[in-house]
């Protein structure tokens, strides 16, 4: 098995029935942060809270991408909204708090 696919998916290319109850959270500490964008784009029925769906703040996507700062990261909702950061440097911690 690919040891970066059992995080999520299991061996035969399935979400894992397991991964709510077991999940492996992975923290990036962005150093010399030197930009952050949010874009919104709410639609109108966002407007009333009873309209917003329960998995609406759930991060469809995230996103490498090329920053004069060194690095970039795109975290992206369904819809426009998205949150943009560009940052010189990282530390990526395991689940159990070691660097990686």
């Amino acid at each position: 098995m690919n040891p970066a696919a059992d995080e999520i998916w299991d061996g035969r290319g399935r979400v894992r029935e397991d991964t709510l109850e077991r999940p492996m959270l992975y923290v990036f500490h962005l150093l010399g942060v030197d930009s952050i964008r949010f874009s919104a784009g709410f639609k109108s029925a966002q407007a009333d809270p009873g309209m917003v769906d329960w998995g609406y703040g759930e991060v469809a996507r995230v996103e490498a991408f090329d920053s004069v700062a060194g690095y970039g990261l795109s975290a992206r909702w369904e819809g426009r909204q998205r949150l943009d950061v560009e940052f010189n440097d990282y530390i990526l911690l395991s689940p159990e708090g070691n660097p990686l």
